[in-house]
């Protein structure tokens, strides 16, 4: 476990910004340095790639109101689904595309990156 974290701490120092050989490979291929994230352990860079690859949405239930997390598929859209609660079977809404447009806190990936969806 020490050896990983020297092993980070390493490549932090060399892949830095200002110091080290970053600063040469940041202006030799024109990185933005505001755009590239260091974490301070792999938990938290697990977290946050997780996050990003499985975005999450909250879908409620209009008939009992419960309220669940999902996981949002990033290439295809979720047509039913079933309420925990309660049992409802939800299907999306005249107009909506999934469950996540019509009755999730968030729309689906798709339709947040304005690209093409499955309707």
């Amino acid at each position: 476990m020490l050896a990983s974290i020297v092993v980070a701490q390493i490549w932090r120092y060399i892949l830095h910004p200002t110091v080290g050989i970053g600063a040469y490979l940041a202006t030799l291929y024109g990185w933005d340095w505001a755009n590239i994230k260091f974490f301070a352990d792999r938990d938290n860079c697990h977290h946050y790639m997780v996050e990003k690859r499985w975005p999450t949405g909250e879908i409620t239930c209009p008939t009992c109101g419960h309220r669940t997390e999902e996981a949002m598929p990033t290439n295809a859209c979720v047509f039913f689904f079933e309420c925990p609660a309660c049992g409802e079977k939800l299907k999306p809404k005249r107009g909506d595309c999934c469950v996540f447009c019509s009755y999730g806190s968030v729309p689906c990936p798709p339709i947040q990156t304005g690209s093409a969806c499955c309707s």
